[in-house]
């Protein structure tokens, strides 16, 4: 939406003083649709269109036109380039066109350059493999979470990968799942494999918070870790790897996770800031 300029002189100004209120009203409206024609100029546009734009007869139009033209507030304009009629509103490039021509082009031209480093910042370059970006990001979902919610990592502090568990890690997962209903208590299930638990630890954990009413990965967490180095009371050691993890390393793989989800966040909403400003072809590849 377009505006025009309306000077404070014309209080003092002879030639708008000498208008009729009607010339006066017309002449305001005039402005807006010289500016709403392109603003080239201040060219007027055709008899028919400024009648309807003024909303008055075309014969009062050319009455309006005729007095503004004599007050010196139009000027004659035989060769008008969007065919209207010949008139041209006085001085329009000096009261009206913005004295900064280049305003709106420094503008467009800062936004995009945001935009890029914006994009750049977050760590995509020239669409590759992006490294690993430590951004803090709040996710209303997880709010009120536990920090119990999150495993501890082994002895040691090293992450076990999900592929290496072995196949009774997947038979607590099916069995929580089938115990409360919900299908990210498989994922629960490797998180704690991963972090050194025994897969028997994990099932009487389960078992236990179901048994007491409370069936929640946080609780059953808790009681996860607290059972004593020798594995749960129901349950005897037998060598397969019972051990107590080292609750000091739960932050490192607590870390570990964040950082992998804020990476593959960031990769996914700088690719859309990037596909946007090529889809505008306002992209420019970054300087190697």
């Amino acid at each position: 939406m377009g505006h025009i300029k309306l000077w404070d002189s014309i209080l003092e100004c002879p030639k708008i003083h000498k208008l009729s209120d009607r010339t006066f009203r017309a002449w305001t409206k005039t402005l807006v649709t010289a500016l709403r024609n392109g603003g080239r100029n201040g060219e007027l546009p055709s008899r028919y269109d400024l009648a309807f734009r003024l909303r008055l007869s075309e014969q009062e139009v050319d009455e309006c036109i005729i007095e503004m033209h004599q007050a010196g507030l139009l000027d004659s304009c035989p060769n008008n380039n969007i065919g209207g009629m010949p008139y041209k509103i006085h001085d329009w490039d000096e009261w009206q066109l913005p004295k900064d021509k280049t305003a709106a082009a420094r503008q467009a031209k800062w936004r995009e350059n945001q935009a890029l480093r914006n994009a750049h910042r977050n760590g995509l370059r020239n669409e590759l493999p992006i490294p690993l970006v430590t951004i803090e990001i709040t996710d209303k979902k997880e709010e009120g979470k536990k920090e119990e919610e999150n495993p501890p990592t082994p002895l040691g502090g090293v992450v076990v990968e999900a592929s290496s568990l072995g196949p009774e890690y997947r038979d607590v997962g099916e069995f929580a799942i089938n115990l409360s209903g919900d299908l990210s208590w498989g994922s629960w299930v490797t998180r704690q494999g991963q972090a050194g638990f025994a897969a028997a630890w994990i099932r009487e954990a389960v078992l236990t918070a179901s048994g007491n009413g409370k069936l929640a990965k946080a609780y059953a967490l808790t009681i996860l870790r607290g059972y004593p180095s020798s594995g749960p009371p129901s349950l005897s050691p037998n060598g397969s790897g019972f051990h107590k993890p080292d609750p000091e390393a739960a932050k490192k793989a607590d870390r570990a996770a964040k950082d992998a989800e804020i990476a593959k966040r960031a990769a996914s909403e700088s690719a859309e800031i990037i596909a946007k400003l090529k889809a505008q072809g306002k992209y420019r590849e970054p300087k190697t």
